[in-house]
């Protein structure tokens, strides 16, 4: 239970993210490099994010990863 709403608060600040940036989640997952069924289950808590992805995210939508684990409201990446 726990881990599924850690992963659904990630991807609320994942797509607030997209919004920010104006990334499609198609672009989003095209940059990433996972297929769209993989990016649904990790949506709705059926798989975990991996940290890979996570770095992959991240760097893709220029936010750092404190932003999307919810540990800071600051989008911008630290250099």
């Amino acid at each position: 239970m726990a881990k599924h709403v850690i992963g659904v608060k990630v991807f609320k600040r994942i797509h607030s993210a997209r919004a920010v940036r104006n990334v499609t989640e198609a672009d989003l997952i095209g940059r990433v490099g996972i297929s769209k069924s993989a990016w649904s289950r990790m949506k709705s808590g059926g798989q975990s994010l991996s940290i890979y992805n996570l770095i992959l995210v991240c760097r893709s939508l220029d936010v750092n990863s404190d932003y999307l684990l919810g540990l800071s409201d600051d989008m911008q990446r630290l250099n």
